[in-house]
Formats: C-alpha cells, sequence, structure tokens
C-alpha cells in the first residue's frame, strides 16, 4: 500500500489555499469498493467521490475491489467545492497503479507548473481582497456621512412627529367641540319646531274661537232685544198700575 500525493486548491473566504491530497489504495477482498475521505470536508468533496468513479470508469480507468483512503491536508483547515475533483481523480487513479508518480508529475508540470498556478492564483485572490478592502475604505466616510444624517434628521423626526401627534390632539378636540355644538344647534331647533307648532296650534284654536262667536253673535243680538223687549213691556205694565 502506497501513499500518493497531488496538490491542489480550495477557495477559503476571498483566498486560495493549497491542499493536498494524500491517496492510499488498500486491496481487499470485497465486493464493492470503499471510499474514504478525511481532512474536513465539506458535502460537495464528500459526495464527490461518485462523480470521480464515473469519470474514472469512463475513461477506462476502473479502480479493483478494496478500499480507497483520501486525506486531505492540511487537517485543520476545512475545505469547500469542487475545485478538488481534479486533484482527487488523479490520487486515486496514481494510488491503484494506473498512473505513475513521474507520469503524475507530468502531467502537472509544463509552462506553468502547479505551484505556480496556485501562486497566480493566490495572487489574484489578494489583489481582489485589496481592491474590495479599498473600495470599503472609500465607501466609509460616505456610509459615515449617511449615517451623521440619519442622526441630525432623528430629532427633526421626532419633533414633526410630536408636532402630529398635537395636531391630532387639537383636531380631536375641534371635532368633539363641533358634535357638542351640533348636539345644542339640533336641540334648540327642536325645541324651537315644538314651539312654533304649538304656537300654530294655538292660533288655529283662536282662529276657530273667532268664528263660532261669529256665527254666535247674531243669536246673542237677538237674545238681547228680546230681553230688552220684555224688561220694557215689565216697565209698561207696573206704570199702568
Amino acid at each position: 500500500m502506497r501513499a500518493v500525493r497531488v496538490l491542489g486548491m480550495c477557495l477559503v473566504g476571498t483566498e486560495a489555499e493549497l491542499v493536498t491530497v494524500e491517496a492510499r489504495f488498500e486491496a481487499r477482498e470485497r465486493t464493492r469498493l470503499e471510499v474514504s475521505i478525511s481532512g474536513l470536508p465539506d458535502p460537495v468533496i464528500r459526495e464527490s467521490r461518485w462523480r470521480l468513479l464515473a469519470a474514472l470508469d469512463e475513461h477506462r480507468l476502473h479502480l479493483p475491489q478494496g478500499r480507497l483512503f483520501v486525506n486531505l491536508f492540511p487537517a485543520g483547515m476545512r475545505k469547500a467545492g469542487e475545485a478538488l475533483d481534479l486533484p482527487l481523480a488523479l490520487g486515486a487513479a496514481a494510488a491503484v497503479g494506473h498512473l505513475t508518480p513521474g507520469a503524475l508529475a507530468r502531467t502537472l508540470s509544463g509552462s506553468m507548473n502547479a505551484r505556480d498556478e496556485l501562486r497566480a492564483a493566490l495572487a489574484v485572490a489578494r489583489r481582489t481582497r485589496e481592491l474590495l478592502d479599498r473600495r470599503r475604505r472609500q465607501l466609509e466616510p460616505e456610509v459615515d456621512a449617511i449615517e451623521q444624517r440619519a442622526r441630525d434628521a432623528a430629532p427633526v423626526a421626532e419633533h414633526l412627529a410630536r408636532r402630529t401627534a398635537a395636531g391630532d390632539q387639537r383636531m380631536a378636540a375641534v371635532a368633539a367641540r363641533a358634535r357638542v355644538h351640533r348636539a345644542h344647534e339640533l336641540e334648540a331647533r327642536g325645541q324651537l319646531e315644538t314651539s312654533t307648532r304649538a304656537r300654530d296650534h294655538d292660533a288655529a284654536g283662536l282662529e276657530r274661537l273667532a268664528q263660532r262667536l261669529q256665527r254666535l253673535a247674531p243669536e246673542l243680538r237677538q237674545l238681547v232685544e228680546e230681553q230688552e223687549a220684555r224688561v220694557r213691556e215689565r216697565d209698561l205694565a207696573r206704570d199702568r198700575r
């Protein structure tokens, strides 16, 4: 059982970190291949075993029965993403003997070897972080100015809120007085209507009484005349005696 080491890279925040993939294969009489990945891999890396087996089978690099141990260094750093798929596949193929360490080294070398690629990626990540830091520093005065304006506007907003509340209270008081005035007006109007109806009723009664007196006046004059005639007749009769 031999160990094969392959350099890889994964992102940690905004920076790229070197990761060493160490693969060891142990041939055993088993019904299937067991793959064990250690070194704080995330779910994407843990699930990559099936992608790697399918990719190796597609290229006729079949992994025999046994156990494949894959360790990721540094062990205390969490690894995330699918950037380690290729180093994992190369390490697995070399561990079972499909690739020799020399061929693996030649595969990783060229016009720019793996370390140079990783250094370039780290430089890009550092440059990106510097640009982000510079932009954050440029925005900090604007953010501070906005926060200061917000603090300055807070007393004005509080004053307006108090004035609005006072205005609402005054409007409520005016509305209450208006309701009271309206109630008094309705009450006075009702009393006036009652008095008017009573006056109209009294006037109608007086008019009816005057009409009745007018109808009775001839009869009264006739009665008075008859009474006066009787008195005169009685006086004449007394004088004759």
